[in-house]
């Protein structure tokens, strides 16, 4: 949906603060803390960041040396989710932003990081489709991604962790 769109829906009816209050309470519940609006980023401040942590994925894509990415089969679960509290525990209570489907919609959450690492499966699968995280300045992310892989013997579903950006990068080199 591009920008002017979104903003004549949201507009309709004040569709807006409806989608707003139940996103939060959604986050509200899967985070056990409470979301405010206090911690969404406005819509603008939220594109301007999601254009760039957008630019970075793509680029990651494009050359994979800048990156660490790794998969899991969603049986594994444990193991992405144990990936996670790792790079929670090196990351401390970073400030940082997160992006959802909502987040054109309502804007980026802005949390602290070991609250959104420990919920990240939940909070992922409630999406339904992928989670970016970045610093404000959308110089370090983390992607993460639940889809459905075609293989020869049938379909199988996958977690993926990417992490970009040499800060954030050191996360997985054990340093």
């Amino acid at each position: 949906m591009d920008r002017k769109s979104r903003i004549s829906f949201l507009n309709k009816k004040n569709q807006g603060l409806k989608i707003k209050k139940e996103y939060l309470e959604s986050v509200s519940d899967i985070l056990r803390v409470k979301v405010t609006a206090l911690d969404l980023l406005d819509l603008e401040d939220s594109y301007v960041l999601e254009k760039k942590t957008r630019k970075q994925t793509e680029l990651v894509y494009e050359n994979k040396k800048m990156a660490y990415i790794k998969q899991w089969m969603a049986y594994d679960r444990e193991d992405f989710q144990d990936a996670l509290l790792e790079i929670s525990k090196k990351l401390g209570k970073e400030e940082i932003f997160l992006f959802d489907k909502k987040s054109e919609l309502v804007g980026a959450l802005k949390l602290q990081s070991d609250i959104v690492f420990w919920f990240a499966i939940d909070l992922l699968l409630s999406d339904g489709d992928s989670l970016t995280i970045s610093d404000p300045q959308a110089k370090n992310g983390i992607l993460l991604d639940y889809f459905e892989e075609i293989t020869e013997k049938g379909p199988v579903i996958k977690y993926e962790l990417v992490i970009w950006r040499e800060n954030w990068l050191k996360l997985v080199n054990n340093e």
